[in-house]
């Protein structure tokens, strides 16, 4: 009786396993995969209160965000020969997915240009150039002091799926991973909720950038485990000055090589929940 029972217990729990555990994805060979991922993207993308700022309109902010969507995954796809593959994680079917690139092999994405200007509005385009700007001065701070890092693109949990785990499940996935390549962590969160799964996570608050409509960005960074530059951040006050338009931002901590990208602040991280 027992071992019936038990292998019963096997076989229901093998698949729920398998959609529970975080997954690599190749965009290039998996394309019934990477099309779910997409519409994960886009979903999650399409609700971002930066995407409804900019749009013109409901339908145009879903628009840009499968736009985006489509542009992330042949970032993906298409990187430079020789750079190292996209850390693309999966988890319960899809419905969360995680991008991010190892530093300095990150390509800007140019026809994230385009997409915007289809979908935006004239007078938000011009905001989001200058709210780029603002968010890749704290990028080009962080990137100074550490050449060799993780840029945590986009974490994007389905609308249906929120709440249930999934975005710190694939965070502590990146997270480990890091950790084992003794490298930091990097990213702009797009609302207080994101940034407050990413302190959980272990994220330290870099810089905020006050965007034009009012929702800022916040430049978040994170050291690996047990690193010197983890224990040197210990016993350091980290100081950071509120990064708006036309000022520069400082930090006694971090500090990086100017680097600025063409495309408008779309690289977002859209509401994940632990």
């Amino acid at each position: 009786m027992i071992p019936a029972v038990i292998a019963v217990w096997q076989q229901w729990l093998g698949p729920a396993a398998s959609r529970h555990a975080v997954r690599p994805l190749d965009p290039t060979a998996d394309a019934a995969t990477a099309a779910a991922a997409k519409a994960t993207l886009t979903a999650s993308l399409g609700r971002d209160a930066h995407s409804l700022q900019y749009a013109a309109t409901p339908e145009g902010a879903r628009a840009l965000a499968e736009d985006m969507a489509a542009v992330n995954l042949d970032r993906a796809a298409r990187r430079p020969a020789g750079s190292p593959p996209p850390l693309f994680f999966v988890t319960d079917g899809e419905r969360g997915v995680l991008l991010a690139f190892r530093c300095p092999d990150e390509q800007p994405s140019y026809g994230s240009v385009s997409a915007f200007l289809r979908h935006a509005k004239l007078s938000y385009w011009l905001q989001g150039v200058r709210d780029e700007m603002a968010v890749r001065r704290c990028a080009a701070e962080f990137r100074r002091q550490h050449p060799r890092y993780i840029h945590l693109l986009q974490l994007a949990v389905h609308p249906a799926r929120q709440g249930k785990g999934l975005g710190s499940r694939l965070l502590r996935h990146l997270t480990r991973l890091a950790d084992r390549e003794g490298l930091p962590l990097y990213l702009e969160a797009s609302n207080p909720r994101n940034r407050a799964l990413y302190l959980q996570h272990g994220f330290t608050d870099f810089q905020t950038v006050q965007a034009s409509g009012g929702t800022p960005y916040y430049a978040m960074a994170r050291l690996p485990r047990g690193s010197k530059l983890q224990n040197e951040q210990q016993q350091q006050t980290l100081w950071t000055k509120s990064a708006g338009h036309g000022s520069r931002a400082w930090s006694t901590f971090y500090t990086s090589r100017t680097t600025f990208y063409a495309a408008p602040p779309l690289c977002l991280l859209p509401t994940s929940s632990a």
